[in-house]
């Protein structure tokens, strides 16, 4: 980012916080952090000079035209900021004046004015409000996890696709393996695990699912089967009157050592094999229907891509066959939807290369093998060994990715040989 959006950006942290009284300590502590993480600049003495000239000017110059002021910057900056991160910063400028409450509540009318500049409508403004005044709406809320001596302030923006958290506490909180910042506003991504010291990991979709509540229900699935009996060819080895029953938002491992009859199982499950005896039901009917067969996923152990195709041709063609009548965009939006939610959005125009010859991680490829089913959206998705052969933490990613499918209604059924995994 260049010094010249730079220069506008403090221009208006110094507006605001000589309206709002912010103490200047704290607030220098604040720019330098959000210097250092939004755009890595570690030599900051030259943006807090500038800082406290233009904090100066504004204090000894109560009689500007703040309105004028913000305006001209605010169209500055909206030429050269892409309009997702304009109400982004709105938001970063309402956390930095709302330090000092009366302050921030004795200039609304000035992040109204931004608001219009960055087509921030007067809705959304109010969301913003509670957010940084810690209240709640009905697209913000605050939630303490289990055994996490801390809380979390969300607000879910579905125009950005994405959710905006706070964290206050004691204990140090994870974000996908990176310490979260106490205090201040971040980004929580589809493809984002939150962890604390103790408890479960929180996944995206356990709080996004807290806005959705009131929207409607995806339709419960049971996979079940009824006295199944298979056997090997001239063998009695198989499965002898086997009967289960799974529902939609579990995640079931089938774990047992090489050469047991995990796959085999598998096979069964998901209607590549057929029983001698019994039956296999999804809601009712059976899985070798057509119709019941669309609603399966099947991901094998070997790789099903294209050496030559980057990430995005490689879920592209895939979608293409699966949604004929689906226009260009919405294709597109498809594609970049199951990308971002997966976290591959950032290796989309990467080559998949080989395994021997790899241009990306063993982990994108199995995540990127795992889209290749997601986009089809199907109720249940069985995998075959989705951690062999891969690092302990990829094995982490993976499992945790389908983990957070489950908190979408999926069944999930995967067959495993670590148990660790």
């Amino acid at each position: 980012m260049n010094d010249i959006v730079l220069s506008g950006l403090l221009n208006l942290f110094a507006l605001f916080g000589a309206l709002a009284g912010i103490d200047k300590e704290r607030a220098s502590r604040l720019i330098k952090a959000y210097l250092n993480q939004h755009f890595g600049i570690r030599r900051q003495e030259t943006y807090l000079g500038l800082y406290n000239d233009l904090r100066d000017l504004y204090e000894m110059s109560p009689n500007l035209d703040k309105d004028k002021i913000v305006g001209s910057v605010c169209e500055g900056l909206r030429k050269k900021i892409e309009a997702s991160e304009q109400s982004l910063l709105l938001l970063r400028f309402m956390e930095f004046s709302a330090i000092n409450r009366e302050g921030f509540l004795s200039h609304e009318d000035l992040f109204q004015n931004v608001g219009e500049h960055f087509s921030v409508n007067r809705e959304l403004l109010g969301h913003f409000k509670a957010f940084v005044l810690q209240e709640e709406t009905d697209r913000v809320l605050s939630c303490k996890p289990p055994h996490w001596d801390g809380s979390l302030h969300v607000i879910d923006l579905p125009e950005s696709n994405i959710m905006a958290f706070t964290y206050r506490g004691k204990d140090t909180v994870m974000m996908n393996d990176v310490p979260v910042l106490q205090g201040t506003f971040q980004l929580w991504q589809q493809s984002g695990v939150m962890k604390g010291k103790k408890g479960d990991p929180l996944y995206y979709s356990n709080v996004k699912a807290l806005f959705d509540k009131m929207g409607p229900d995806r339709t419960p699935i049971e996979l079940a089967g009824r006295e199944i009996n298979f056997r090997f060819p001239r063998s009695e080895n198989g499965m002898h009157n086997f009967s289960f029953t799974l529902h939609s938002g579990q995640l079931v491992a089938i774990m047992g050592g090489s050469g047991v009859g995990k796959s085999t199982l598998l096979g069964l499950l998901n209607g590549n094999i057929r029983p001698q005896e019994g039956q296999i039901l999804l809601n009712g009917v059976s899985i070798q229907d057509p119709e019941v067969q669309k609603l399966i996923g099947f991901v094998p152990q070997d790789d099903l891509l294209i050496e030559e195709l980057t990430v995005y041709k490689n879920l592209w063609y895939t979608a293409r066959l699966c949604f004929d009548g689906m226009s260009p965009a919405e294709l597109d939006k498809r594609v970049m939807d199951v990308l971002t939610d997966l976290g591959l959005a950032g290796a989309k125009d990467l080559k998949v290369g080989s395994p021997l010859n790899k241009t990306i991680s063993g982990g994108q490829r199995k995540r990127l093998n795992i889209a290749l089913e997601l986009i089809r959206e199907p109720a249940v998705l069985f995998l075959d060994e989705p951690t062999s052969g891969l690092s302990s933490s990829d094995s982490e990613k993976v499992i945790n990715l389908l983990k957070e499918q489950t908190f979408r209604g999926r069944l999930i059924v995967v067959n495993i040989h670590q148990p660790s995994s």
